[in-house]
């Protein structure tokens, strides 16, 4: 059985964001990339690929760091790029109800796709967190998961160069795990203490390991070991007042 039937989906799509910061709701995005491998009416498949800089709103600006990471300008997106009204039609066209959505940390490029399209996808799965759960030891960024399956590659931060190498990623997971094991990942979206979700996807099933896990005998353990130490500054304090008393 393939993947699409699996999903019950025609199509999926591998989406990535160019943006001017880390929030979804406080930063716009500069340019979007998808890749969309699917079947039309007829049954036929085909791939299609859209990409666009996206003009930003009055007054608001690349900043120079990120400037220089994705080598895009204020100045470029403003004079080449097309305005988001004219944007969203097109990613509706592709991301659609029965379209399985991939992205590398796909609560960024998910809540920058709902933010400001007002698209949210029913069926997703993030590359970052597979490779967190089936590789926890090794570093999860596009560049380092790509590296270990493909060599090393040197990362544009452009939208459709790491839409690229997230489908090549995503391909992977798939050769390794099967279609019966990549569906565990389904809607599926890790916590970390290192990087907390910036969105989270009304269907999104969300491991948080943020909060460390504390048996109860551990637990007793640390509640004692406090209260003894509580006990010695107590002795200490009233040692004191005997020495003051006597003064």
């Amino acid at each position: 059985m393939s993947l699409f039937s699996k999903f019950g989906v025609k199509g999926i799509a591998v989406i990535d964001f160019e943006t001017t910061g880390l929030s979804p709701e406080g930063d716009y995005p500069t340019e979007v990339a998808i890749k969309k491998v699917g079947f039309n009416e007829s049954d036929e498949s085909h791939v299609d690929n859209y990409s666009s800089k996206i003009k930003l709103p009055e007054g608001v600006e690349i900043p120079e760091r990120i400037a220089e990471f994705t080598g895009l300008t204020t100045q470029e997106v403003n004079e080449r790029g097309t305005d988001i009204v004219e944007v969203i039609p097109k990613v509706q066209n592709l991301i659609d109800s029965e379209t399985l959505v991939i992205a590398h940390n796909a609560n960024f490029d998910l809540g920058f796709l709902f933010n400001h399209m007002g698209i949210e996808p029913a069926h997703f799965m993030c590359t970052r967190t597979i490779s967190i759960l089936t590789e926890p030891d090794e570093n999860a960024s596009l560049k380092n998961v790509f590296a270990r399956m493909f060599g090393e590659k040197e990362q544009a931060h452009r939208a459709s160069n790491d839409v690229e190498m997230t489908m090549d990623i995503f391909e992977k997971f798939i050769e390794i795990h099967g279609i019966d094991g990549i569906m565990y990942f389904s809607n599926k979206m890790v916590n970390m203490p290192d990087r907390e979700l910036v969105f989270i996807p009304y269907s999104a099933n969300v491991l948080d390991f943020t909060q460390q896990y504390v048996s109860k005998k551990t637990m007793v353990k640390e509640v004692e070991a406090a209260s003894d130490k509580l006990q010695e500054v107590a002795n200490e304090i009233d040692k004191f007042k005997l020495v003051r008393q006597g003064l």
